[in-house]
């Protein structure tokens, strides 16, 4: 791979094995590289959007955010059964959209990546102890979790139980509430020590999915409440 027009050029074998490469394609709605190998299948490097847009100018500054690819907002379906020892069973990448960015030297303490809705609403958190180079974070598309559930005391008859120094510990059975975000344009906001790097970012509506936008809508309003009846149980 080459970052100035073909003038020096480095090796991208990364897990590549050393076989002859009979076809490369670019997919096109997730722009992920896919390589056909002779005799060892398919190999695919997920979301090249990073190597496409490095230059030098990224890599000589001390960081940088990536405009992310579009995410589809994927609603789960059955899954095609596959044999536990099917050698040709690949590992999807994780749901969502992959944030990238690219920093100097190792971040002494976690970097903040903020995601803000059209209304410039806070919708999620993400913390990064980010490496020299290029870095990359999943967000699933969903917001801040609703408070979560603690119990302060232990349970009648489990006096083996530990309590930490504020008397605190998950509820057991009880999870919270994440709701998965509308689609729309968000937009990433990275904070690095006292500089501040924002990208927009589109998420799509599930191409499979039957339900209109309005349904989207009606669905999202009632989570909400769910979610700020289970914020206000806990606290």
């Amino acid at each position: 791979v080459s970052f100035d027009d073909g003038l020096h050029w480095q090796s991208l074998m990364t897990n590549l094995p050393a076989s002859p490469m009979y076809w490369i394609a670019i997919q096109e709605n997730f722009n992920d590289l896919v390589v056909g190998t002779y005799g060892r299948g398919i190999w695919v490097l997920d979301d090249i959007t990073p190597l496409q847009q490095m230059t030098n100018d990224v890599t000589s500054s001390t960081a940088h955010l990536f405009q992310p690819r579009n995410a589809y907002r994927f609603q789960p379906i059955t899954g095609p059964f596959a044999m536990f020892d099917d050698q040709s069973d690949g590992e999807n990448p994780p749901v969502g959209a992959p944030i990238n960015y690219w920093v100097s030297t190792d971040v002494k303490d976690s970097l903040l990546i903020s995601i803000k809705d059209a209304s410039n609403n806070l919708v999620r958190k993400l913390y990064h102890k980010g490496k020299v180079g290029l870095n990359r974070v999943w967000w699933d598309l969903r917001e801040d979790p609703s408070t979560a559930m603690v119990v302060r005391t232990k349970p009648q008859h489990a006096d083996w139980m530990t309590m930490n120094d504020k008397r605190s510990k998950p509820a057991p059975t009880v999870a919270a509430l994440s709701p998965l975000v509308k689609p729309g344009t968000y937009t990433v906001v990275m904070k690095v020590g006292d500089k501040e790097f924002t990208q927009p970012l589109k998420v799509l509506k599930d191409p499979n999915s039957e339900g209109t936008d309005a349904d989207i809508a009606a669905q999202y309003a009632f989570v909400q409440e769910v979610k700020k009846d289970l914020s206000n149980a806990a606290d």
